[in-house]
């Protein structure tokens, strides 16, 4: 369906209106829903980077998250290959501190990274146990909120949820710059929802 075919009455219709008028109108309506999507954007990085810079003035309840990769099953490979992805967009990083605190320098060889190993050819990244952990953390909330999203506002339903939960704080990656901790870990978490909400709402189509 073209756009034409959507402003164009029939050519017996008694309506008569401004074309133009009404493209103006439809891109006013476009430019407004992808300005609130960068608000929320924006928004959501001002809270996580707040509440790392300042984790004193949370209640937060430090927690292991540490899990049993025993039984490793296809979904932990692929996962764990997200989070080598993840990685590749933040190598551009200028401290090598933060990069480090993300990216391994060899394979942990376990069998999370099997899949990342085999397809590797030395050019895959592997992520560092912090990163598994917030990652981790970050998926643990996305598919528990699966059932509910209905891909109208489904970053907003999620990256509240992300934001109000006390165990961000133990989970930040970086540095020990704060400025540096809490922008890598705003920007990762955003990165990995929209990389795991671009497949899901994919499969859903």
């Amino acid at each position: 369906m073209s756009v034409s075919s959507l402003i164009q009455p029939p050519k017996r219709a008694s309506v008569a209106f401004n074309r133009v008028d009404l493209l103006v109108k439809m891109r006013k309506l476009s430019q407004a829903k992808k300005d609130q999507r960068a608000k929320e954007i924006d928004i959501f990085h001002e809270e996580i980077e707040n509440i790392l810079s300042n984790p004193e003035a949370f209640n937060t309840e430090k927690e292991d998250t540490e899990s049993d990769i025993s039984d490793t099953e296809v979904k932990d490979c692929l996962l764990y290959y997200l989070r080598g992805f993840v990685i590749r967009k933040l190598v551009n990083t200028s401290c090598v501190e933060c990069l480090h605190s993300v990216k391994l320098d060899v394979s942990p060889e376990n069998a999370e990274s099997l899949l990342t190993d085999i397809r590797s050819k030395g050019k895959l990244l592997h992520p560092t146990s912090k990163l598994v952990k917030l990652l981790s953390f970050v998926e643990n909330i996305i598919e528990s909120n699966l059932k509910e999203l209905t891909n109208d506002n489904n970053f907003s339903k999620i990256s509240y949820e992300i934001v109000h939960s006390n165990d961000l704080t133990n989970l930040k990656i970086g540095c020990s710059d704060l400025n540096h901790s809490s922008h890598l870990t705003s920007q990762t978490i955003h990165f990995y929802i929209t990389c795991r909400l671009f497949f899901y709402e994919s499969f859903q189509c």
